[in-house]
């Protein structure tokens, strides 16, 4: 449900507030490493890439922050060492702590990139409607991945009752993606939610345009339509996550930083 460069017009206007760091911290319920989503700032982190025609292609922009989190924090396998050399590079010139960011974007030979690949890998559809073909690109990357038979999938479509996205992200500390095809249509990704105001903390997959809070009547109602989906290991014990991050001249897994006394909020925005 992402609009193309016509119906947006010259001006891109991003939907919700500005996600300040002192609304953030108001939040009842925040994923794991949420920081790591605020650095996630410029073309570059997070490879945002249009079809050739102009189509956004939000929906698998989404699906490759969901990827991300997961191989960076949580359980490696969605990428093979070939894969993520190719389509990745550490960021090694920085303050702190360099993360990975996308070789191939928009601007630089955006056909190569990851957002493209996905794309072409689902036969280039988009502006989905309901999750059928948001979780079909996502079954289409990990097939043959060390990932593929310990991925678990959940959606709901906005006219079925069911599972909140809320409660996806509460009970298993994930992120969510939600695309919803009111105001404009757009797919982001939900790393927050506060109880009192009803509200999501969202990425919005736009370039220096990354957090915003965004009320949950406003995207999603029975009567607005939408769907959102959610993966994770479902194995306990997960993959070892592998060297991804640059610090002081050496690479580190996020476990290993993690053990050295650093969190989200130190690694180096891009």
């Amino acid at each position: 449900m992402c609009r193309n460069k016509e119906s947006f017009g010259k001006k891109k206007i991003p939907y919700g507030e500005e996600a300040t760091l002192e609304k953030i911290s108001k939040f009842s319920d925040l994923i794991p490493h949420h920081e790591w989503f605020s650095k996630l700032w410029s073309e570059y982190a997070i490879g945002y890439t249009e079809s050739p025609k102009g189509t956004g292609l939000c929906e698998y922009i989404s699906i490759s922050m969901l990827f991300f989190y997961q191989e960076l924090f949580i359980s490696s396998g969605y990428f093979t060492d070939e894969e993520f050399e190719h389509y990745f590079v550490i960021q090694e010139k920085v303050e702190k702590i360099g993360m990975p960011w996308h070789f191939f974007s928009e601007t630089s030979q955006k056909e190569k990139s990851f957002i493209t690949k996905l794309w072409e890998l689902n036969k280039k559809q988009v502006n989905f409607i309901e999750p059928i073909p948001f979780k079909k690109a996502i079954n289409r990357w990990v097939k043959g991945h060390e990932i593929e038979k310990r991925i678990s999938l959940k959606s709901q479509i906005a006219l079925v009752i069911g599972d909140s996205s809320e409660k996806i992200l509460k009970d298993f500390k994930v992120p969510v993606a939600l695309s919803y095809p009111n105001r404009g249509g757009h797919s982001v990704v939900i790393i927050g939610y506060d109880s009192q105001t009803k509200s999501y903390l969202v990425h919005y997959g736009w370039v220096k345009k990354e957090l915003r809070i965004v009320r949950k009547k406003d995207i999603w109602s029975w009567s607005n339509g939408g769907f959102w989906v959610a993966l994770y290991d479902k194995n306990e014990k997960k993959l070892p996550l592998k060297k991804r991050f640059f610090f002081e001249g050496k690479k580190y897994s996020w476990k290993e930083l993690k053990e050295m006394g650093f969190t989200a909020k130190d690694i180096d925005r891009i």
